[in-house]
């Protein structure tokens, strides 16, 4: 999208690191992933600028909820994704879809 070429680099930056780190400590029996969020209901975000428009850009057509970020932390933390490490879960109900 144009205009984002700083929050999008800023976002790979941190994919690669997630990579990069879980490779370094992989062997020590540490994983590490990360998780990229789209638009979530929370105060800051009932001010945003043109929700509406933000949130079609979805596949779901809706902002997600806390407790779905907070659900996907506690997978990527369980026995359920013991085998996840490196990864970069997108918990954005198809918000990236074009990324």
């Amino acid at each position: 999208m144009p205009g984002l070429t700083p929050y999008t680099t800023s976002k790979f930056a941190l994919r690669g690191l997630m990579a990069s780190l879980a490779q370094e400590v992989g062997p020590l029996g540490i994983r590490c992933n990360s998780i990229c969020p789209g638009p979530i209901n929370t105060p800051l975000y009932d001010d945003f600028p043109d929700k509406g428009a933000h949130e079609a850009r979805s596949n779901l057509k809706r902002a997600g909820e806390a407790e779905e970020i907070a659900n996907s932390v506690v997978y990527l933390c369980s026995e359920a994704g013991a085998f996840c490490s490196g990864t970069t879960l997108k918990v954005d109900g198809g918000w990236s879809k074009w990324c």
